[in-house]
């Protein structure tokens, strides 16, 4: 015997229109009138004057940082960009390069 795929029932909403997809305290969206806000900040002058790393500290310090701040941040991501001579010794091989 062979059965025949169904097509879902059909919905009356499109996407998620009307439907909380989760609360935030560090962000609000005010999709009716194009507005978005990171920690009370209007996204655009975050978006066209603060760097990545301004917008890391804000997100995880609900405050942008100082410059001193900002300083160490960069210093401690840069410190985790390390790869280590493990994960080396598996990608060159895979690469077919020992220039990794």
């Amino acid at each position: 015997m062979t059965t025949q795929a169904q097509p879902p029932a059909s919905s009356s909403s499109a996407g998620l229109a009307g439907v909380t997809a989760g609360d935030s305290s560090l962000s609000l969206v005010d999709g009716a009138n194009g507005k978005l806000w990171y920690c009370g900040i209007p996204i655009e002058p975050l978006a066209e004057q603060g760097t990545f790393e301004e917008c890391v500290y804000l997100l995880w310090n609900n405050a942008l940082p100082t410059a001193a701040q900002l300083d160490g941040l960069r210093k401690e991501l840069r410190d985790e960009q390390t790869v280590p001579d493990e994960v080396w010794g598996v990608l060159r091989p895979l690469a077919g390069k020992q220039s990794l």
